[in-house]
């Protein structure tokens, strides 16, 4: 199974994850929701991406997902951000 993301409208908060879902349903292929935020729903199924599209009004975009990060490489990123922000948050004064 390949994991789908789609970008979805805003235009209201349940509807368009419900139309992806009904798409995915109307073309009898399996499915498993990942994600669901705001505006993305991330989905494993075997759906053809291009037919969902000529499915789907209230989807930006849809995307392919290939893979999440581990723990670790979250960590990482986390620790050098709070870097980043401190390094550019410190200020130094020239002694006089």
């Amino acid at each position: 199974m390949s994991r789908l993301t789609f970008f979805l409208s805003g235009e209201h908060s349940s509807i368009p994850a419900s139309e992806v879902i009904a798409s995915i349903e109307a073309e009898n292929w399996d499915y498993e929701i990942d994600e669901e935020l705001d505006q993305v729903l991330t989905v494993e199924t075997e759906a053809d991406p291009l037919t969902l599209s000529r499915r789907l009004g209230m989807t930006h975009w849809i995307s392919e997902h290939f893979c999440l990060p581990t723990p670790r490489i979250l960590w990482k990123l986390w620790v050098g951000q709070i870097c980043l922000i401190f390094s550019l948050s410190r200020r130094v004064y020239p002694s006089e």
